[in-house]
């Protein structure tokens, strides 16, 4: 008998024409689509079915999110951003100060050196109940926050009353 193969997608975050690596599990969603001047054709569109597409503006990549919640069927589900991929692969590179690895475009070499074939993200993903990225110390990043909190408040672009909302959730639903 064989195994049920596993139905993984991970929507690449694309809101500007762009290389990317494509296959049955990597697929690219266009951000911002009702606000666009432009459709993609080659993308799937986070205004179509059910969306937030219109406020892209205010949660960018979460409009994804938000549309693969109400409209794509997985059984797991993975994002990642057209600049900033997955190493699946057991190799560990060199970083950036951020904790990036910085690749020229997503090629066919980055698909064997970062394991972004379908046959190795199954081996990966189905092991797992979730993956997230590696524990970053941030006080060693350029800017020396020293806490992901600090960070958030005083990013240029960010709402600090974002984050002092999601504080008093947290204390109100888990006190402990």
């Amino acid at each position: 008998m064989t195994e049920k193969k596993n139905n993984i997608k991970i929507l690449i975050s694309c809101h500007k024409p762009t290389e990317y690596i494509e296959n049955e599990i990597m697929q690219p969603i266009q951000l911002g689509c009702a606000n666009a001047k432009e459709r993609f054709k080659s993308m799937l569109h986070d205004d179509d079915g059910d969306n937030i597409s219109s406020l892209n503006p205010m949660y960018c990549e979460l409009t994804a999110q938000y549309w693969a919640w109400k409209n794509l069927d997985a059984d797991y589900y993975g994002f990642c951003h057209y600049r900033r991929y997955f190493n699946f692969s057991d190799e560990l590179y060199k970083e950036d100060a951020y904790g990036n690895v910085i690749e020229q475009y997503p090629g066919e070499y980055c698909i064997e050196k970062y394991k972004l074939d379908e046959k190795s993200i199954e081996g990966v993903v189905g092991d797992y109940d979730i993956i997230i990225t590696e524990r970053k110390n941030i006080r060693k990043m350029p800017e020396h926050y020293y806490s992901v909190f600090s960070q958030y408040e005083n990013a240029p672009y960010l709402n600090k009353r974002d984050i002092h909302t999601l504080i008093d959730i947290i204390d109100e639903k888990y006190p402990d």
